[in-house]
């Protein structure tokens, strides 16, 4: 197994000044020298953390400690993104769930520094857990509604008049008996679907609920 030719703090590479920034933000920073067997990483030491790395990961005395140390579970794919960063100086950013970490949710950016053969690369990253959670409810309950909608042979819609762009949901072509799926991406779009012999009577009412602030009903058939 190999580190690099030595471990080197933060502070060595010439960049306190940087540091001192590092170790006053919310977010967690940390610099890691990833650990390799052969070409494959396999672990990874923490050579600096900043003040807010242990309330964003709940990791305490992490500091020359490894992560199989102190998370002897944690998710070979993160190995395999820090060590891919090392190996190739190509920085990265991701958003990644950490289970053994409490369930936690991160948006990371990783960025190699120091000397290539020292495989450091310093992670700056945010626990955002309650966000992924809000829009995981919010997709399963679209996901939820969508279906409902398609069960009911019904569709919602929002339409900005200013652009004209339409946003519905994939039952919308259906319900206009359209092929299944198909996207009616314009106001202009959803009126040619309209019958002729109703299209007339739809725009007036739509122009003076416009005019007037108001929503609207109403019935027609379609093409």
């Amino acid at each position: 197994m190999t580190t690099g030719p030595t471990t080197t703090r933060f502070r060595d590479l010439g960049l306190l000044r940087e540091w001192e920034l590092f170790d006053a933000i919310d977010e967690g920073f940390c610099v890691i020298q990833v650990m390799f067997d052969g070409d494959r990483a396999v672990d990874y030491r923490f050579v600096e953390v900043n003040a807010s790395f242990e309330r964003q990961t709940g990791l305490s005395g992490a500091l020359d400690k490894t992560m199989r140390e102190l998370s002897p579970t944690h998710a070979e794919h993160w190995f395999e993104i820090y060590g891919r960063v090392a190996r190739t100086g190509e920085s990265v950013r991701f958003d990644q769930g950490a289970e053994n970490l409490g369930g936690r949710w991160y948006n990371v950016f990783a960025s190699r520094v120091g000397h290539p053969e020292l495989n450091l690369v310093a992670v700056l990253f945010r626990d955002e857990a309650d966000r992924h959670r809000v829009e995981t409810a919010l997709h399963e309950s679209q996901q939820r509604l969508e279906a409902a909608l398609s069960t009911a042979r019904m569709a919602s819609w929002t339409w900005d008049p200013a652009s004209d762009q339409l946003a519905a949901s994939p039952s919308l072509g259906g319900v206009f008996g359209l092929p299944p799926g198909t996207i009616i991406p314009s106001g202009d779009q959803g009126l040619a679907a309209i019958h002729p012999d109703h299209r007339a009577a739809h725009q007036r009412l739509v122009a003076r609920a416009l005019e007037r602030g108001e929503g609207w009903h109403t019935e027609f058939r379609v093409v």
